[in-house]
């Protein structure tokens, strides 16, 4: 069983293209995540950074805390099952499943129990004197998948092992897996361009374009709350319609209009809006299952009509949208035909708002709050807001001045029930205001503005309670720049890099402790500049400033390194 901790991982092949860009994600023990997005987006090559099967670029990989970016492949105790199975075609099964361990030269007697064990699991008993040829896809991808499990590793790593199959049994293998994931209480990470597998099987799910991640977060929150319109229309199917307009004020109302279709904005959507302005080119999104027939609402005509059994497909025209528009009934037996004219409306607690010049979503995702904490120093600990951290693991907070330091938090990450090892401040609720999923409470600590959102009841405008925030998910900022994080660790603090020869000077960064008269300087920038990167360093105890220039630095904004 294993954490995997990426940070800053780029993967830039020789001709320039970056298949992946500072991609950086937090996996924790037993989860299944799952990296989905359109081909090309970077998910395999992701994936097999993280087996070691293709060198990165920059960046690092951790594996239970342990950097792993040189360690070869068959070191780093994990299983890969692969698109095309991988199998021997000249050995039964139960030599596929074995080959593995009879590689790390484990007992015979030990492997027959294991892959006995294994194929039980996986329902291959009867298969395993066949050979590869004389089994159905569904029977070899169990193969594969056996193969992987005999050996036990601390992360199993799965690259699109459906998508030879037929629509039926990926039905079946992908509850398969889930429930393989469940029995084995393993670290999964799941690569596919099928939305329906990755919102069926992942606990997190991590959706990629062009090589850079877009959001990561769990499936239903991704289908109610993406963060922008790639995340929006991706997800979901039939996918979500997006209609062109203009946000526009009207005494104390919003509204979105767009040709005759105009639509009031709700207050607690408002409330969670940021970055808007009276005639703001908005796109407004909407599921087609948040569209309903309705005798009083917008006229429209039936262009196309699907009936599949369960649901209708509508295909009409709405305002703002050259295309055709969807519209989901529910409705198996609708007695309607193309042609007719039809009046619907839309579900205004469902709707979306995205900026139309980025594409990014209005409604917060997740509000950073910034908190005062005060941090004293005392016998090798130090101590914030009462909570303790070891000085080992708080490697990162300046030595000389913990004075003015700032807790930043996002808003998902706090909680109005007691958590170990977090955090807790007093604060007071002003508004609580329901929103989908979730409550979106706005209130204050220490004077300063709260926003955090809860699935709990009861939580009452007025009252005084507390919030927790678990220490490893807090950032800590001084003077505007970030100090700690509980993410890293303290072998971060020095890291040896080779820097040549620049007008600045000629540098080596080392490890901390080298020599005392080293001097320490903090990544204030990391700027990439053709095939080189320049790194901007200011000095810890000084104002003194550098500028160094690199072909290939691990390196990156924030981070601590000493000079001499």
């Amino acid at each position: 069983m294993a954490k995997v901790r990426l940070e800053n991982v780029y993967k830039i092949y020789p001709n320039g293209v970056k298949a992946v860009k500072d991609f950086s994600l937090n996996i924790q023990d037993e989860e299944f995540v799952v990296f989905v997005g359109p081909s090309g987006c970077g998910k395999s090559t992701t994936l097999r950074m993280i087996a070691g099967l293709e060198d990165i670029s920059a960046g690092r990989i951790y594996i239970d805390d342990a950097v792993v970016n040189d360690l070869e492949p068959k070191d780093r105790d994990i299983s890969m099952v692969f698109q095309n199975y991988a199998l021997y075609p000249n050995m039964t099964v139960y030599d596929n499943m074995a080959y593995g361990l009879r590689c790390h030269h484990v007992k015979e007697d030990e492997i027959k129990e294991t892959v006995r064990n294994a194929a039980e699991i996986l329902g291959i008993t009867d298969y395993l004197d066949r050979k590869p040829k004389e089994l159905s896809g569904g029977q070899r991808q169990r193969v594969a998948l056996g193969r992987a499990i005999v050996r036990k590793p601390k992360v199993f790593l799965l690259d699109e092992p459906l998508s030879n199959l037929d629509a039926k049994l990926r039905v079946q293998m992908r509850s398969e897996i889930s429930k393989l994931h469940e029995r084995l209480k393993t670290t999964f990470i799941y690569v596919t361009h099928d939305q329906t597998e990755a919102m069926t099987m992942g606990s997190q799910i991590v959706v990629m374009k062009d090589g850079v991640i877009q959001q990561v977060d769990t499936p239903l929150n991704l289908y109610n709350h993406p963060v922008n319109t790639f995340v929006a229309t991706f997800l979901g199917s039939p996918q979500m319609n997006l209609l062109e307009g203009k946000l526009g004020k009207r005494g104390e109302e919003w509204h979105f209009a767009s040709g005759p279709l105009d639509i009031a904005i709700p207050e607690e959507m408002l409330l969670q809006m940021n970055g808007y302005e009276d005639g703001l080119e908005v796109y407004l999104g909407v599921r087609p299952s948040d569209i309903s027939l309705s005798e009083r609402g917008f006229k429209t005509r039936i262009e196309l009509m699907e009936q599949l059994g369960n649901e209708t497909i509508l295909y009409v025209y709405l305002p703002g949208r050259e295309e055709l528009s969807i519209v989901s009934s529910a409705d198996k037996n609708l007695r309607l035909m193309s042609g007719d004219e039809i009046s619907i409306s839309f579900d205004l607690q469902h709707i979306h708002l995205f900026d139309k010049a980025t594409g990014s979503s209005l409604v917060q995702a997740n509000v950073a709050n910034a908190i005062e904490v005060e941090a004293t120093r005392e016998e090798g600990t130090i101590h914030i807001d009462g909570f303790e951290v070891d000085e080992e693991k708080a490697a990162h907070f300046l030595e000389d001045d913990l004075r003015g330091l700032e807790l930043r938090v996002s808003s998902s990450d706090i909680s109005f029930d007691p958590l170990p090892g977090s955090i807790a401040e007093k604060a007071t609720i002003k508004k609580v205001v329901p929103f989908l999923s979730y409550d979106v409470v706005f209130g204050t600590v220490k004077g300063k503005p709260l926003v955090a959102k809860t699935a709990k009841a009861g939580l009452k405008e007025g009252e005084e309670t507390t919030i927790y925030i678990p220490f490893e998910k807090a950032e800590f900022h001084k003077g505007g720049r970030k100090v700690y994080s509980a993410l890293l660790t303290k072998e971060d603090r020095g890291v040896e890099v080779s820097i040549r020869k620049t007008r600045s000077a000629t540098i080596l960064l080392l490890p901390k402790g080298r020599k005392a008269k080293d001097k320490r300087y903090l990544v204030e920038k990391r700027e990439e500049l053709n095939d080189s990167v320049v790194l901007l360093l200011k000095g810890c105890k000084t104002r003194e400033k550098l500028v160094v220039r690199a072909a290939s630095v691990d390196v990156f904004e924030g981070q601590s390194v000493f000079a001499k």
